[in-house]
């Protein structure tokens, strides 16, 4: 949660033009930068968002979210004055561009789940905050991953949501994260959005467990799994904070 704290404060004091909140919390904000500096390329094993199999090592999801949270934490530096903003995106920009080469490998020309598992892909969802901001850190990864997505016969489209990653197709509960997918889908722009939300919308419908609506469901039979009603729904406005800057926080 180190890069989603420093993403959440940037893209606030960003929409609120106050960096008051950066500015309390400063020695914390610097500590989690400079965490994400040491470890944040190449993940040791630790659990996820995407840990329903358990904790994974050498994520590229996960890697993905560190660089951006680094880059957060530079505009943070650069809007309260500070000079370390420089700095700190160097190292973002140079982690950028080393992580397309580390995540290689992956299904249909995309980038692998876990470093150095051949054929595998992930959603990789954090990416949606590259374009949130308006870094421009990760446009290529962004196109050859929604590409996959898009594609037909690549798998990952089902009938009532999106695969997570590849562990979807052989757990026999084939599991999907509607939050997650929202991210994805908005990134991925219009079409992507309108293809999940009619397979949502299909899920909702049809689903034969009755609960306030899950996030965390099998893909293929409409079942839930677990969670309901959660906060996290709340990535279905992806789309929309995309439409109302769709240049990035950073150029509005």
């Amino acid at each position: 949660m180190t890069a989603d704290q420093l993403q959440m404060i940037a893209a606030s004091a960003l929409v609120r033009r106050d960096f008051s909140s950066a500015n309390e919390f400063w020695p914390l904000l610097q500590t989690f930068a400079d965490y994400l500096v040491e470890n944040g390329l190449d993940p040791a094993r630790q659990p996820c968002s995407d840990d329903y199999l358990g904790p994974s090592a050498h994520n590229a999801n996960l890697a993905a979210k560190s660089i951006i949270g680094i880059a957060a934490f530079s505009t943070l530096c650069n809007r309260t004055g500070r000079a370390c903003g420089a700095h700190y995106m160097t190292i973002a920009k140079r982690y950028a561009a080393r992580w397309p080469a580390l995540a290689a490998g992956g299904r249909s020309g995309a980038t692998v789940r876990e470093y150095n598992k051949t054929g595998s892909y992930s959603q990789k969802y954090n990416l949606l905050w590259d374009r949130v901001f308006g870094f421009g850190l990760f446009d290529a990864s962004i196109e050859a991953e929604c590409r996959l997505y898009m594609a037909n016969g690549s798998g990952v489209r089902r009938e009532f949501g999106w695969y997570l990653d590849d562990r979807s197709e052989a757990d026999a509960r084939h599991m999907t994260n509607a939050g997650w997918s929202q991210w994805t889908a908005a990134m991925c722009g219009r079409d992507a959005v309108a293809d999940l939300h009619a397979r949502i919308k299909r899920f909702a419908t049809l689903t034969p467990d009755r609960w306030a609506l899950s996030d965390w469901y099998n893909a293929d039979s409409g079942r839930r799994i677990g969670f309901e009603g959660r906060a996290q729904m709340g990535a279905f406005g992806a789309s929309l904070l995309l439409q109302k800057y769709p240049r990035g926080l950073l150029h509005a």
